[in-house]
């Protein structure tokens, strides 16, 4: 993922609200709009992908050691957030984000 992407991406997954969702459809991580789960899954879009995806794009950022870019994931933990909201009821999922979470709060020069 080129570095353009990449922060368009963090920027994105910043805006999340609960009960959003997210997609890669467009070579970068947007908003999904379908509210059809079928949809969703025939398109390859589900809770598993959404956290390789999510787990993919931290470890990219934390891979360019940019000072902007660190700064984005950051900025994106709220979304992140509200991804454990919207999928509360799916434990292994929600345990996923907030590893996702710690590996972004555990950066040292974001304390």
């Amino acid at each position: 993922m080129n570095e353009q992407i990449l922060i368009q991406s963090l920027q994105e997954l910043a805006t999340l609200k609960p009960g959003n969702k997210i997609t890669m459809k467009t070579g970068r991580l947007t908003v999904d709009t379908r509210a059809n789960g079928v949809s969703r899954w025939l398109s390859g879009d589900s809770r598993t992908n959404t956290v390789i995806v999510l787990a993919s794009l931290v470890d990219q950022a934390i891979a360019t050691h940019n000072r902007a870019i660190t700064s984005l994931l950051q900025n994106s933990l709220q979304g992140i957030e509200n991804l454990k909201v919207t999928y509360q009821k799916d434990y292994g999922i929600c345990m996923q984000l907030e590893e996702i979470c710690a590996k972004i709060k555990g950066l040292p020069h974001l304390l």
